[in-house]
């Protein structure tokens, strides 16, 4: 076992680390703090994670969650659409 520094963007309690061998690299929720006042409690967010220990933001989600996983057998249909 070998440690590795973390480095790149800011995240504390992280959560739900998968896997994915498409991207070569780990994806995981985190909690990145909180929010302004009235807006709920904390603000999570979705990042990546090299094999280097490098992570980086790759967005905000709704809420921190505490499972994730990929998989590779279920086909995926992607779908488009217009905000108005």
């Amino acid at each position: 076992m070998t440690d590795i520094p973390l480095s790149g963007d800011f995240f504390a309690n992280g959560n739900a680390l998968a896997w994915d061998e498409t991207t070569v690299q780990f994806f995981f929720s985190a909690d990145i703090g909180q929010l302004p006042q009235g807006e709920g409690t904390d603000a999570v967010e979705l990042f990546t994670l090299s094999s280097t220990g490098v992570a980086a933001s790759v967005g905000m989600t709704d809420s921190f969650f505490g499972g994730m996983a990929f998989s590779y057998q279920v086909p995926v249909e992607l779908q488009s659409f217009t905000i108005e």
